[in-house]
């Protein structure tokens, strides 16, 4: 997408074809921190406040991502 010239973001697009993701209770982040701090960090915002998940538990939310990014639209299907 030209309106994104940063390298460094990436707009990923999940097709209504691929249904509502199970176990997705809304939006949430990973963070992948850099040395020496290696874990990652899951945030949502929930109803009750923010929720910061540090390792292991944040797996989860790392796996939901992968599930998502697998059903996302692939760069080349985005451009049509």
């Amino acid at each position: 997408m030209s309106c994104f010239p940063r390298l460094n973001i990436e707009v990923q697009v999940l097709p209504f074809s691929a249904g509502s993701p199970t176990g997705i209770m809304g939006g949430f982040k990973v963070f992948t921190l850099g040395a020496p701090l290696t874990d990652d960090v899951a945030y949502q915002e929930t109803i009750a406040g923010c929720v910061y998940v540090e390792s292991p538990d944040s797996e989860r939310f790392v796996h939901a991502y992968d599930r998502l990014a697998k059903l996302a639209l692939s760069r080349e299907d985005r451009k049509h």
